[in-house]
């Protein structure tokens, strides 16, 4: 059983840290070069494909493992209060991390789309 207490908190470590790792990339390194190297809706749209990909198998992962972590933990005899304060807490900022993620998922994506329907398609020569 604490085998499997370990690989579970370890794929929820991995998962938490993918997505707030590749988030910071994305904000920080991919979304200035895409800005900068000019126009490439192909690519943008392919990337922000990929990483809302990795997002969602992060966020199960998460739920997955989260629950799994809590009803374990709760179904230890000593329990205090100030557990029951950091664990509502922590849902509170999950639930709040996964509506952000939501929200920001349907706003960069559609912004990526309008660029793309956008961008001129590939110049045909008319003889």
């Amino acid at each position: 059983m604490l085998e499997i207490r370990l690989i579970v908190r370890a794929a929820h470590i991995l998962a938490a840290a993918a997505w707030v790792g590749g988030s910071i990339l994305y904000l920080v390194a991919v979304l200035p070069a895409l800005r900068s190297s000019g126009p490439a809706p192909a690519v943008a749209a392919q990337i922000a494909a990929l990483f809302r990909r990795m997002v969602n198998v992060c966020i199960g992962v998460l739920l997955l493992t989260g629950a799994y972590l809590m009803f374990d933990r709760l179904t230890q005899t000593a329990l205090g209060w100030p557990y029951l304060v950091v664990l509502g807490l922590k849902i509170a900022a999950a639930i709040a991390m996964f509506v952000l993620a939501i929200y920001l998922d349907r706003v960069i994506y559609a912004g990526w789309q309008s660029v793309r329907r956008a961008s001129p398609g590939p110049r045909r020569n008319s003889c």
